[in-house]
Order: C-alpha cells, then structure tokens, then sequence
C-alpha cells in the first residue's frame, strides 16, 4: 500500500443463504424425478437441495478450471491493495472453508469470522464485520459474496472515487447498460456494489437493523454519496436464484 494513501478494508459478507435458489433448487430436483424415473432420481435426492449458492461452480471465460462464486469475488478483492480482508460467513463455514482452499493459492490475507445469526439478516452480518475490522480503518468497502462478476477495474473505480476532502465518503456504482438505444425500462441507472464507506458512518451502520443493508444510511447522507458511473454487469447481478445464475452467465463471461 503507498504511503500516506487511506487504510480501506474489505468486508465480504457470505454468511446467509437464498432460500429463492433453494426453492428453484427443489423444483429443479422434482422435475428431474418425473424425467429419469424414482429409481435414479432417489438415488440422487438432495443433492442439488444441499448446494449453497456460494458454492455453484462457474468458470470464467479464459480459465481452465470452475471455482466456487464466492472463490471468484475473493480473487478480484485479493488482486487488490487493501489493509485488511475480512469474510464473514454463517453457520456453514467450515464446509465453506474447505470448498474455498482448492481454488485459493493461499488464504492468508483472509481474516475469517464466523456469524451464527445470519437469519436476522444482512445488516447483522455487516455489523459482525464491522466490529472486527482494525480500529485503525479509515474505510472498508463492502462486498456480497454472491456476486461473482465483479472485477478488478470496478474495484478500483470504487475506490478511487474515495476523496475526503472533497466530501465523497460514501463511494457506490451506479450501472447503466451502455449497449441500450433509447429508453428502455431496464436502461435506468442502478444502484450497485461494492459499497465504500468512510469510518465516521461505522455508528450509523451499527444502529441499522434487519435486512436492509446501509440503504437507509444512504438516505440520511445523500450530500456525502458519489455515484460511480460504470457499464459493468457485475456490480448489479447476485446469484439468488437460477434466473439470476443464468444472467450472470450470460452478461459476465461464465459457464
């Protein structure tokens, strides 16, 4: 890290589960019943059930191996200079864990932490990584650990859109599809992540609650929020259900 240059953290919150990709997992699992008979299909019962999401294999165009879609965002997040890495995760962990080592070189820049109450939502498991970041953090930018098509340019866009003195403290993406001409209702600037956020808002975040992540932190500051133009899908796409896995495979690259 240069020197003088601010001490950002990175916070990767992959500690709930989607019970949406659930859902689509067990009608995916029926349907397969009714096509190869209850003989095979007994056999294989459960199987896509058990599969979190953090763990659906995808691999990128150009790479010669899957890896988990946790394991990508933790590549792009590594592949930058930040004081710190922490991942928090929810009751799964360990099996988390041990499904990350094969497609990590090394997990040594990752700090660890385990959330047991992800089911009161993501807010919670924000606040778990909060109070384990180094009381030296002048900021952390905050990713979801289901979004595997982030990239290192979009990262670092983030990150350089960060200027204290110029009252940019609260650094966001903000997608619109380059490729559209004309309006169109999918054409509209969305809100993304990661999300950078300076130290002074840490209390703000700590009194939130719920599932509603900083959105209403953003609210409250919208004088101290800059807004990151970018054309990348993969600030906007999670895999929260197999329509959404579909997307992502088709806007970022994957198979």
């Amino acid at each position: 890290m240069p020197k003088g240059a601010p001490k950002i953290a990175a916070l990767i919150l992959a500690a709930g589960f989607s019970h949406r990709m659930r859902q689509a997992q067990d009608r995916a699992e029926e349907a397969a019943q009714q096509a190869v008979g209850r003989a095979v299909s007994a056999r294989n019962r459960g199987s896509a059930a058990e599969k979190h999401k953090l763990l659906i294999p995808l691999r990128r165009a150009g790479d010669a191996h899957a890896h988990p879609v946790l394991a990508h965002v933790l590549h792009r997040v590594m592949a930058v200079d930040f004081a710190e890495i922490l991942l928090v995760l929810g009751p799964e962990a360990e099996r988390i864990q041990t499904a990350l080592r094969p497609s990590l070189k090394t997990m040594e820049r990752l700090r660890m932490i385990t959330h047991q109450q992800s089911h009161h939502g993501l807010s919670r498991s924000l606040q778990a990584g909060l109070k384990a970041l180094s009381p030296t953090s002048e900021a952390v930018m905050v990713f979801l650990g289901d979004m595997p098509g982030i990239t290192t340019a979009l990262i670092q866009s983030v990150r350089d859109g960060y200027a204290p003195d110029q009252q940019s403290l609260i650094c966001q993406p903000v997608f619109q599809d380059s490729g559209q001409e004309g309006p169109a209702p999918d054409s509209r600037p969305q809100p993304g992540h990661p999300i950078l956020w300076d130290a002074r808002f840490f209390p703000d975040l700590m009194a939130i609650d719920g599932d509603q992540g900083g959105r209403s932190v953003l609210r409250r500051f919208p004088h101290y929020h800059a807004r990151i133009p970018t054309s990348e899908w993969g600030a906007i796409l999670d895999v929260d259900d197999l329509q959404a896995l579909a997307k992502i495979k088709e806007k970022c690259g994957f198979s």
